[in-house]
């Protein structure tokens, strides 16, 4: 049998269903993986919560030039930065890092 995972994320789906199969007695001879989008794009939710997590902090980037850049799971670390980010030295340099991401 020849297993095929769109591969979006992980590939842990794909491993689940081989460790299935093999308690069925089924063996897996290959495992073939596509990626659709390679950059995992950020959707509209995400890219709204790094607008506004941008705005809280006063920090003046463009969400959806910046989202252009990065993947999902990067996205989500972008917001957590962004939220973790106290003093205004930390976020001149964060600010920083962001725009030089956004003219990638």
């Amino acid at each position: 049998m020849i297993v095929t995972d769109d591969i979006f994320t992980t590939g842990g789906s794909a491993a689940s269903l081989i460790r299935v199969l093999d308690q069925m007695g089924i063996s897996v001879k290959a495992v073939a993986g596509y990626f659709g989008n390679a950059r995992l794009s950020v959707p509209p939710q995400t890219v709204s919560s790094v607008r506004k997590s941008l705005k809280n902090a006063g920090i003046s980037v463009n969400a959806r030039e910046l989202s252009k850049n990065l993947t999902f799971a990067e996205a989500k670390i972008v917001i957590e930065l962004i939220k973790k980010a106290g003093s205004e030295d930390e976020k001149t340099k964060l600010t920083q890092k962001l725009q030089r991401i956004s003219d990638r």
